[in-house]
Parts: C-alpha cells; structure tokens; sequence
C-alpha cells in the first residue's frame, strides 16, 4: 500500500529537519540522492540507497548479499565515485581542478515509498535503544523488514517432551499481524488473527530436524511472536 502525501511528506521533514539519522547514514542518504541525480534517475529506491551505501561501506555492505555488488553497482550508477569524492557533485569537483569559483550544483531529494519505510522501521529500532539511527540499523532492518517465512532448527532433546508451541501478535512495540498462520513440519499447528484471537497455543510433536513455516498477513511493520516450550526451556 503506497504511503499517503501526508505521511510522505512527514517522514521527508523528519529525515531532514529532525535529524534521526547518525552522520554515516546521513552522508550514505545525500551520496545516494547525488549519485541518482548524476545517473539520470528521479528518485532513491532501495536497490540506488544500498548501492550508495556500498560507495562508502563496501565490506559492511557486502557482507549482508549475496552476489556480485561491484556489477550490480556499475548497472546501477555508470557513473559513480568511491569515498570522500562521492559526496561532492562532479560538477564541483570539475571546477576544482580547474580553479573556476563559478556556478554551483542543484539536485532534488526523492525518495521512495519502500526507501522511507525502510528508514522509519531502522529509526524505530534505534529509538528503542536510544540512539540515532546508523548504518547498521538500516542492515538490521532491511533484513528484517519482511518476515522470514521459513525457519529450520535442530532438536538435540536438550527440550523434553510434551512440547508446546506458543504464538502471538504483537511483538515488542511494532505493530499486529492481522492474520497468520503456523506450520511445523508440513502441518499447520496454530494460527491467529488481531484483534480477535491475538493469541494461541499447541501440542506439537519435534522431529530431529524441524522446519517452520510463516504465512504472514499485515502491515509492513506488523510483527508476531512464537515460543516452543518443553519441560526444561525453551527455544526461540
């Protein structure tokens, strides 16, 4: 569902006037926008902010995908800058070298739906902890930003049987699922739908090898919980 002009227009405001963002996220932020608008492209969208970010973060960055960041970066921005030099339009840096104090560089600041929810679940995170939001923020929730749909774990019987799964929505202080549902192995042992049943709980059976299954129905920020207990503790 596409952000409203009102709360596009808020979360743009905040970005730049409230200043949430910590200095490294902040200059990742401005070297995107520079670099979209040096490559012809009218607004930062998540695969233009990440490619950016890699400008200045190459190993931080590519340690969280997979695959070849230099090609996708080179596909990405033809024209782009590693460093300190990624900051500063080519414009200017022309100029410099030429010693001509002439002119100046205008270029908007746009940016996607998907790229100012990714920046309000991270400041989201970092509020919790009463920070400012930084690039590993934005790592932590892009990788979390959709819900994993599938979980594999072992059962090494540290866990004594009956065991018990229990699920609910919210967590923390994100937002409710409206619906979803559980599988263990193959079979759907719970399922859950806010506001009317937010909680649930079931006898389940563990194999050596476990595989869990999320079908997740909800707001970009919606969030559950679920626990497998057994006699002795429980695994997460």
């Amino acid at each position: 569902m596409p952000l409203t002009d009102y709360q596009r227009r808020l979360a743009e405001h905040r970005i730049m006037f409230d200043h949430p963002l910590a200095p490294d996220l902040d200059e990742g932020l401005r070297r995107a926008s520079l670099a979209c608008a040096e490559n012809g492209k009218k607004e930062t969208d998540l695969i233009e902010l990440f490619c950016a970010l890699y400008l200045h973060y190459q190993r931080e960055v590519s340690d969280h995908f997979i695959g070849d960041f230099r090609s996708l970066l080179s596909r990405t921005f033809p024209k782009h800058r590693y460093g300190d030099e990624g900051l500063i339009p080519d414009a200017m840096l022309e100029k410099i070298t030429t010693d001509d104090e002439a002119g100046g560089f205008v270029y908007s600041v746009k940016h996607t739906d998907e790229v100012l929810r990714l920046l309000w679940l991270a400041t989201a995170l970092a509020n919790g902890v009463g920070k400012r939001t930084s690039l590993k923020d934005v790592l932590d929730a892009h990788m979390n930003a959709a819900w994993p749909r599938r979980l594999e774990f072992q059962h090494d019987e540290a866990l004594k049987p009956p065991f018990t799964l229990e699920v609910k929505t919210p967590s923390g202080g994100f937002q409710p699922v409206r619906t979803a549902q559980i599988k263990l192995n193959g079979k759907k042992v719970a399922e859950i739908a806010w506001p009317a049943a937010a909680m649930a709980s079931a006898v389940v059976e563990l194999d050596a090898s476990n595989r869990i299954e999320l079908e997740l129905d909800g707001p970009t920020f919606g969030s559950i919980e679920f626990t497998i207990r057994g006699t002795s503790e429980a695994l997460n």
